[in-house]
């Protein structure tokens, strides 16, 4: 077994548990307050560590956690415990009963009759004939299952104990570690360093043991209150990594030393040799009555508490030099954790970190923000951006603070437009929907006093960034038209039109009545080419006129060839076209020669016509005024 510690280890143990538990009751009985009063300031035990400077601090987790690990410590593992709880819960006793009855008959079978009887004479011969019933009744198979049964569950509740030491050590070495952070910095880095580690522990896997799980929870509901919500998580967290990854590595070395050690030793050492109190002990009267020797008694001392107390014994000196070597590491992998963790935190915020130190409304900026990422990120942009004086203004004038409290996507958009002003009168005007914006780009299309703010709620409201950024790219006349549609008409529209065209197409939807617009909607649904149309200022001007837009689509989109030209001319005629229509699709030329031809030709005809009669009428009334003689 592991020997106890020295007197010296114990008090030193004992007074941090103490103060630690001192801390804990203070905590839950206090109304509120911040993690720091929660976490340590009520606690001495933690003083040591806000005074550490950071070339001491690993030292420092790693000392508190090898006093965890440590022999002889409260925590200590009790192998003895563990595998006589192990032991009774797989029935071993009646295991090692049948073994033993078996090995019995088994020799009583194959072994010669003088021999058997000799061994009641002979402590040599008892002695033989003992270790030969050991032999076979504990190598044969059903002893050996039974063996690594045992194996596996001593193993599953080291695994278990040491999930307990792990999760008390991650809770001390954490709070250490606050009292560490919130000394040095603020309780604002604290909060930032515990949900930063959250993050960074969200994703691995819960422990597939009920029993393992609910130890750790055990201890870390001993500390929630000086840990908090985000530090029991963490800590949870943390130690379900540890099972994991190291002490599952650790029990299955140590199931396998377990039955390879026990059934070396088998009908050796381990076994206690009785056959020479068996010969020296037996009298006449029991050889005669008895044919079988020393066998019963061999049989009766097999089956003994001693002999049972000796393999269990074994079982937890198998196990004692793995956790010799392995405790001590696994305290350091925890000290080292916790340890890389904050160096993670301060090459991912050293920035952060330096301007709180460099500049106390920065610091004061810090203990306000409950999402130091976003802050650290908008920081560095603004810095780059507008160096140390602009980060200066913004932080006095709020503009930081504000711009760190939208959505991620900020830092981009400031990336990209270069302005924070802009930024926050995006960051106002859109509102709740600021995600959808930015995820549609909007902003590098307009600028925020472009759009009222009906317009961009109207626009937002599709909650299609893809959608929303086509529709951007027009003006915002042609925006509220088009907003009018459905959302899945807007859609199709999108996927057929180009930008260009969807304008032209609001463009005269929007001096067309519900009737027309509905017409035209179904005419470039079918035919998204008779956009190509709408164009045109004869069209425009035809339609201005109060003319059916079906009649005029179908007119322009009909076949110019001989027979469409005729037919067009009847179209005219009849008043189901007009010229300007005809001239939009034939040219002028060719609609002043089809119109303005034939109307000169009857002009000329007129003329020749009516001509002569004309000029006889003239020279009648001009020479019958010559002729008259006057009175």
């Amino acid at each position: 077994m592991i020997p106890s510690p020295s007197e010296a280890t114990l008090p030193r143990r004992t007074r941090l548990l103490l103060y630690l538990l001192i801390g804990v009751l203070l905590g839950a009985l206090a109304p509120g307050g911040n993690l720091r009063a929660q976490a340590t300031s009520t606690s001495p035990a933690f003083e040591a560590c806000a005074d550490l400077n950071e070339e001491d601090l690993r030292s420092e987790l790693n000392r508190i956690s090898q006093e965890i690990f440590t022999e002889g410590s409260p925590n200590e593992i009790d192998l003895d415990a563990v595998v006589a709880r192990q032991w009774t819960a797989l029935g071993m006793d009646a295991v090692v009963n049948r073994a033993v009855d078996a090995g019995v008959d088994h020799v009583t079978q194959n072994e010669d009759l003088l021999d058997k009887f000799l061994s009641g004479w002979s402590p040599g011969k008892a002695e033989e004939l003992t270790r030969a019933v050991a032999q076979d009744a504990f190598n044969q198979e059903p002893f050996r299952q039974a063996i690594d049964e045992l194996a596996t569950a001593v193993a599953g509740e080291i695994e278990e104990e040491m999930a307990r030491l792990s999760a008390e050590s991650v809770s001390i070495n954490l709070l250490c570690l606050r009292e560490f952070i919130d000394r040095h910095y603020s309780t604002a880095i604290v909060n930032a360093f515990a949900a930063d580690m959250r993050q960074t522990t969200a994703n691995i896997n819960l422990a597939d043991s009920a029993a393992v799980d609910s130890g750790i929870m055990a201890v870390v509901d001993l500390h929630k209150n000086a840990l908090g919500g985000v530090g029991v998580i963490v800590v949870t967290q943390i130690t379900r990594r540890i099972v994991i990854s190291i002490t599952r590595r650790i029990s299955a070395r140590v199931a396998g030393r377990i039955t390879t050690r026990i059934l070396g030793r088998i009908g050796t050492d381990l076994i206690p040799v009785v056959g020479w109190i068996i010969g020296a002990g037996l009298i006449v009267y029991d050889v005669m009555e008895n044919l079988d020797g020393a066998l019963p008694q061999i049989r009766d001392s097999l089956k003994s508490e001693e002999v049972k107390a000796a393999i269990r014994s074994e079982v937890a000196l198998s196990v004692e030099p793995e956790l010799r070597r392995e405790l001590p590491v696994l305290a350091r992998e925890i000290a080292n954790d916790l340890y890389n963790a904050w160096l993670d935190f301060q090459r991912k915020y050293r920035q952060v970190l330096t301007l709180a130190e460099q500049d106390p409304d920065f610091a004061t900026l810090v203990s306000r923000t409950d999402d130091l990422p976003k802050l650290a990120e908008m920081t560095d942009e603004v810095l780059r951006q507008s160096g140390a004086d602009g980060l200066h203004r913004a932080v006095v004038d709020g503009s930081l603070e504000a711009a760190a409290q939208l959505p991620s996507v900020a830092v981009e958009m400031l990336a990209e437009l270069g302005s924070l002003e802009t930024v926050l009168a995006w960051g106002e005007l859109a509102g709740a929907d600021f995600g959808v914006m930015a995820a549609a780009e909007l902003y590098k299309y307009q600028q925020p006093g472009d759009l009222d703010p009906e317009l961009l709620h109207d626009l937002l409201a599709l909650d299609d960034p893809g959608l929303i950024s086509e529709l951007a790219l027009l003006q915002p006349d042609q925006m509220r038209t088009l907003l009018t549609l459905s959302r899945a008409g807007l859609r199709d529209l999108t996927a057929a039109l180009s930008v260009a065209e969807l304008g032209q197409l609001a463009d005269v939807l929007a001096t067309l009545d519900v009737t027309e617009r509905s017409r035209l909607l179904v005419v470039v649904a079918e035919d998204p080419s008779a956009v190509e149309l709408l164009d045109q200022p004869a069209l425009r001007r035809y339609l201005a006129d109060g003319g059916d837009i079906t009649k005029a689509l179908t007119f322009l989109r009909s076949p110019a060839d001989v027979g469409g030209y005729v037919t067009d001319i009847l179209r005219v005629a009849t008043r189901n076209a007009t010229v300007r229509l005809f001239a939009a699709k034939y040219g002028g030329p060719l609609t002043a020669m089809t119109f303005g031809g034939p109307l000169l030709l009857l002009l000329v005809l007129l003329s020749i016509i009516m001509l002569p009669p004309l000029f006889i009428v003239k020279l009648l009334r001009g020479g019958g005024e010559e002729d008259k003689i006057p009175e």
